[in-house]
């Protein structure tokens, strides 16, 4: 069963390699690519903080309404992970002025480590353009490398951010 599923991980993995090659060129971020995305997007480089803020392991909130909300869902809610041992991460409400950067909503921007100069994230607006196939395959991209990953390690969950805070930045 465990050599069955590494072995459909591995596939997987060589499968999405070449698509995410080929999907990176054809909508724009490769830099030879025509109408590539990322030239004119501008570079923010910033220093690695001392201090990991926001803390990860945590769900973070901004005002005591959105707090209020999530702990009232929590304990209406069970876990969702019936495994045993787990339970709900810590709330942290979150300090503003204790961020090095704020991404505006309208706002395209690569992060980069400001001493090694290492890409930490890229954030492009309208990136899609609510392409429906285009989401549709990013969706299935995640799907099944969970399912692939989910059965071999407890705990990693494959994420896309549809967000704006960025720890250890």
């Amino acid at each position: 069963m465990i050599a069955t599923t590494l072995d459909k991980k591995a596939r997987l993995g060589k499968i999405y390699n070449h698509q995410r090659d080929h999907f990176a060129f054809a909508v724009g971020l490769v830099p030879k690519a025509k109408g590539c995305k990322l030239a004119d997007v501008p570079t923010v480089s910033l220093p690695r903080m001392e201090e990991e803020y926001p803390p990860s392991g945590h769900d973070i909130y901004e005002t005591d309404a959105a707090h209020a909300i999530w702990e009232e869902h929590r304990k209406t809610t069970p876990y969702p992970d019936p495994r045993g041992g787990r339970t709900w991460k810590p709330f942290h409400k979150l300090d503003p002025d204790r961020l090095q950067y704020t991404v505006h909503k309208d706002e395209s921007v690569i992060i980069k480590d400001s001493k090694s100069g290492e890409i930490v994230c890229v954030i492009i607006r309208n990136f899609s353009n609510n392409k429906v196939e285009l989401l549709e395959w990013i969706n299935g991209v995640i799907i099944e490398n969970n399912e692939a990953q989910k059965s071999v390690r407890v705990g990693t969950f494959p994420r896309l951010c549809f967000g704006y805070h960025l720890s250890a930045f």
